[in-house]
Protein backbone atom coordinates (compact mmCIF):
# COMPACT_ATOMS: atom_id res chain seq x y z
CA UNK A 1 0.00 0.00 0.00
CA UNK A 2 3.03 2.24 0.31
CA UNK A 3 3.24 2.50 -2.97
CA UNK A 4 0.83 4.53 -5.34
CA UNK A 5 0.47 2.57 -7.79
CA UNK A 6 -0.73 -0.59 -4.95
CA UNK A 7 -3.12 2.71 -3.80
CA UNK A 8 -4.14 3.75 -6.64
CA UNK A 9 -5.52 -0.20 -7.54
CA UNK A 10 -7.69 -0.49 -4.09
CA UNK A 11 -9.19 3.04 -5.01
CA UNK A 12 -10.53 1.59 -8.71
CA UNK A 13 -11.59 -1.67 -7.25
CA UNK A 14 -13.50 0.56 -3.96
CA UNK A 15 -15.49 3.03 -6.33
CA UNK A 16 -15.82 0.12 -9.73
CA UNK A 17 -17.53 -2.48 -7.21
CA UNK A 18 -19.20 0.03 -4.39
CA UNK A 19 -17.43 -1.68 -1.32
CA UNK A 20 -18.60 -0.63 1.59
CA UNK A 21 -15.79 -1.50 4.35
CA UNK A 22 -12.27 -2.37 3.10
CA UNK A 23 -9.75 -3.55 5.56
CA UNK A 24 -6.03 -3.56 4.47
CA UNK A 25 -3.62 -5.22 6.88
CA UNK A 26 0.28 -4.80 5.96
CA UNK A 27 -0.06 -1.66 4.88
CA UNK A 28 3.81 -0.34 5.30
CA UNK A 29 2.79 3.04 5.82
CA UNK A 30 4.87 5.43 8.25
CA UNK A 31 4.14 8.75 9.48
CA UNK A 32 5.95 9.98 6.23
CA UNK A 33 2.79 9.03 4.11
CA UNK A 34 0.66 11.93 4.87
CA UNK A 35 -3.33 11.86 5.13
CA UNK A 36 -3.30 13.21 1.44
CA UNK A 37 -0.90 10.51 0.26
CA UNK A 38 -3.84 7.67 1.85
CA UNK A 39 -6.82 8.84 1.07
CA UNK A 40 -9.64 7.46 -1.30
CA UNK A 41 -11.92 10.12 -2.76
CA UNK A 42 -15.62 8.84 -0.98
CA UNK A 43 -14.18 7.00 1.75
CA UNK A 44 -13.17 7.86 5.20
CA UNK A 45 -9.35 6.51 6.32
CA UNK A 46 -8.72 4.80 9.31
CA UNK A 47 -5.09 4.31 10.07
CA UNK A 48 -2.85 2.91 12.49
CA UNK A 49 0.96 2.89 11.29
CA UNK A 50 3.12 0.08 13.23
CA UNK A 51 5.66 2.15 15.08
CA UNK A 52 8.00 -0.07 16.79
CA UNK A 53 9.67 -1.33 13.19
CA UNK A 54 9.02 -1.51 9.46
CA UNK A 55 6.10 -3.14 7.68
CA UNK A 56 2.52 -3.79 9.27
CA UNK A 57 0.05 -1.43 9.92
CA UNK A 58 -3.65 -1.35 9.47
CA UNK A 59 -6.15 0.59 6.97
CA UNK A 60 -9.81 0.50 7.08
CA UNK A 61 -11.74 2.28 4.25
CA UNK A 62 -15.22 2.86 5.05
CA UNK A 63 -17.35 4.81 2.28
CA UNK A 64 -18.69 8.12 3.33
CA UNK A 65 -22.37 7.59 3.82
CA UNK A 66 -21.72 5.27 6.57
CA UNK A 67 -20.83 6.31 9.75
CA UNK A 68 -17.96 5.05 11.65
CA UNK A 69 -15.58 5.61 14.11
CA UNK A 70 -11.76 4.11 15.28
CA UNK A 71 -12.15 2.96 18.71
CA UNK A 72 -9.51 3.35 21.38
CA UNK A 73 -9.48 0.45 23.81
CA UNK A 74 -7.28 0.67 26.33
CA UNK A 75 -6.50 -2.80 27.24
CA UNK A 76 -3.21 -4.17 29.05
CA UNK A 77 -1.87 -6.95 26.44
CA UNK A 78 1.23 -7.39 24.65
CA UNK A 79 2.19 -4.04 23.05
CA UNK A 80 3.29 -5.63 19.45
CA UNK A 81 -0.18 -7.08 18.65
CA UNK A 82 -2.15 -5.01 15.75
CA UNK A 83 -5.59 -4.57 15.94
CA UNK A 84 -7.55 -1.56 14.93
CA UNK A 85 -11.33 -1.60 16.09
CA UNK A 86 -14.10 0.38 13.74
CA UNK A 87 -17.67 1.09 15.03
CA UNK A 88 -19.80 1.47 11.47
CA UNK A 89 -23.86 2.33 11.48
CA UNK A 90 -25.54 0.92 8.89
CA UNK A 91 -28.93 0.66 8.62
CA UNK A 92 -29.73 1.47 12.34
CA UNK A 93 -27.47 -1.78 13.16
CA UNK A 94 -23.71 -1.62 15.11
CA UNK A 95 -20.92 -3.33 14.01
CA UNK A 96 -17.80 -3.74 15.55
CA UNK A 97 -15.14 -4.17 12.76
CA UNK A 98 -11.25 -4.94 13.98
CA UNK A 99 -8.40 -5.39 11.51
CA UNK A 100 -5.63 -7.68 12.57
CA UNK A 101 -2.40 -8.11 11.37
CA UNK A 102 -0.74 -11.47 12.69
CA UNK A 103 2.65 -11.78 11.38
CA UNK A 104 3.98 -14.73 10.39
CA UNK A 105 7.00 -14.28 13.38
CA UNK A 106 4.65 -12.72 16.11
CA UNK A 107 6.16 -10.92 19.24
CA UNK A 108 3.21 -13.11 21.07
CA UNK A 109 1.59 -16.26 21.20
CA UNK A 110 -1.41 -16.90 19.42
CA UNK A 111 -2.92 -17.54 22.70
CA UNK A 112 -2.13 -13.65 23.60
CA UNK A 113 -4.26 -12.49 20.57
CA UNK A 114 -6.83 -14.97 21.42
CA UNK A 115 -7.19 -13.37 24.82
CA UNK A 116 -6.76 -9.60 23.30
CA UNK A 117 -9.56 -9.91 20.94
CA UNK A 118 -11.38 -11.56 23.80
CA UNK A 119 -11.31 -8.77 26.07
CA UNK A 120 -12.27 -6.58 23.28
CA UNK A 121 -15.04 -8.10 22.19
CA UNK A 122 -16.15 -8.42 25.93
CA UNK A 123 -15.31 -4.39 26.54
CA UNK A 124 -17.05 -3.27 23.09
CA UNK A 125 -20.43 -5.96 24.16
CA UNK A 126 -20.71 -4.25 27.58
CA UNK A 127 -21.12 -0.58 26.00
CA UNK A 128 -24.86 0.59 26.19
CA UNK A 129 -26.62 0.17 22.52
CA UNK A 130 -30.23 -0.37 21.59
CA UNK A 131 -29.77 -3.90 19.86
CA UNK A 132 -26.79 -6.02 19.80
CA UNK A 133 -24.14 -5.34 17.48
CA UNK A 134 -22.73 -7.34 15.41
CA UNK A 135 -18.85 -8.04 15.35
CA UNK A 136 -16.51 -8.82 12.11
CA UNK A 137 -12.93 -9.70 12.79
CA UNK A 138 -10.40 -9.98 9.86
CA UNK A 139 -7.11 -9.63 8.91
Amino acid sequence: MAKQSALNHLATDLVQFNIAVALVSETWFTSNHNYQFAHIVGYNLIRKDRVRKKGGGLVVYVRNDIVSSMISLSNNYNIFIENLWVKCCINDCVYYIASCYHPPKARYTDEELRIALASDIITLSNLPLSSPPVFIIAG
